[in-house]
């Protein structure tokens, strides 16, 4: 058997848990309607170290796809999907409904019917835990209620019980399993002010990076610290006005990697327009080199960009670093052009840079 980790977010509720290869488990659970995208990589790392496990032992991530909250969803799958690239392990995507189902005794018939609001319901049917008998659809209350198939157990409560799911998510086939949002009804599509929109690209967007960091959207507070950490390493580092005016356009995305307490251990900074990205800077701490920090960092833009326009990305970087033109091979990119005299150097001197380009689509 396989170590699982568990993830569900689509309630108002974070639930995590862990099945060990000798099924044992444990949880975690927080009864919270918000601030999932706060608190979810801070409580798996404690339920990890309590196990006296690391990521690198979690051999597959399972997580809910809904229906249930769209921000929640997001949280959850963008996790999973984000631990899972960094350790290349499948993810299982198990729909809402299912997962619920797992709840009832064994062998039993169970029909799911959760409050969909404006007088809706979510309902779908099985001939037993996990085994559906129809397909999850949205319908009146009135008429899901009435259609509801006799001697069927009847589940109303939109928690999942994680630790079924953890062992349903062991042995499922990741290929019947895609970790794809399952809406059922579309999500709300409602006015947002600016601060609003901000919060929520913050919320919705996490990946995992190694060594217990994550990954996640850089903000207009962050310009102090990345002009710190880039004149680390940059002869002619950008100011912290540089970078905040930068930070605050969104034709400049910025993904920062830092830890639970947001200290930030490297950052990567791109331009947009139209179908291509440039990646603008690119920086480490001294004391993260080595541990594939800059790796994630470009997998987080990649993934995200995936649902962009963007088709291809180019860079520039000095024909002498070496460190720097490895990762990037290693990531696909290839030389396209070069720019003599590019670079200044500390001596007078100026660097050759080398213009790479990677295909996105």
């Amino acid at each position: 058997m396989n170590i699982a980790l568990a993830i569900d977010t689509a309630a108002p509720r974070l639930q995590l848990a862990l099945l060990h290869a000798d099924g044992r488990t444990d949880q975690s659970v927080d009864d919270i309607t918000t601030g999932h995208a706060e608190l979810i990589f801070a409580r798996i790392a404690a339920l990890l170290a309590r196990n006296d496990l690391v990521y690198a032992d979690l051999d597959r991530i399972v997580v809910t796809t809904g229906p249930g909250s769209f921000t929640g969803l997001r949280i959850g799958l963008s996790a999973a999907r984000g631990i899972a690239l960094a350790r290349q392990i499948p993810v299982i995507g198990v729909p809402s409904l299912l997962a619920i189902s797992l709840a009832a005794p064994k062998n039993s018939p169970v029909s799911v019917l959760l409050d969909a609001r404006r007088g809706e319901a979510y309902v779908q049917n099985f001939d037993a835990p996990g085994h559906p008998a129809d397909a999850a659809r949205l319908c009146p209350m009135e008429i899901a209620r009435a259609n509801l198939p006799n001697g069927a157990i009847i589940i109303e409560s939109p928690f999942v019980d994680i630790v079924r799911l953890a062992q349903f998510g062991a042995k499922a086939d990741p290929a019947a399993f895609a970790p794809v949002a399952s809406y059922v009804r579309h999500a709300d599509a409602k006015p947002q002010n600016a601060a609003r929109i901000a919060r929520v690209r913050l919320m919705m967007k996490l990946w995992m990076a190694p060594a217990g960091l994550h990954i996640e959207p850089g903000q207009t507070r962050d310009a102090a610290d990345l002009a710190k950490l880039h004149k680390q390493g940059f002869y002619r580092g950008w100011s912290s006005d540089e970078f905040a005016g930068f930070l605050a356009e969104a034709t400049t995305p910025t993904y920062v990697a830092c830890d639970a307490k947001r200290r930030i251990a490297g950052f990567a900074m791109f331009r947009l327009s139209g179908d291509e990205a440039e990646l603008l800077t690119i920086a480490v701490d001294p004391k993260w080199r080595g541990k594939k920090v800059a790796t994630a960092l470009l997998h987080a833009a990649f993934t995200d960009l995936m649902m962009s326009p963007v088709k291809t990305m180019f860079l520039e970087v000095d024909e002498l670093n070496e460190p720097a033109l490895a990762l990037y091979r290693r990531e696909g990119f290839e030389k396209v052009g070069s720019r003599k005299g590019y670079y200044p150097k500390a001596d007078g001197s100026a660097a050759t840079a080398l213009v790479m380009s990677r295909n996105l689509g």
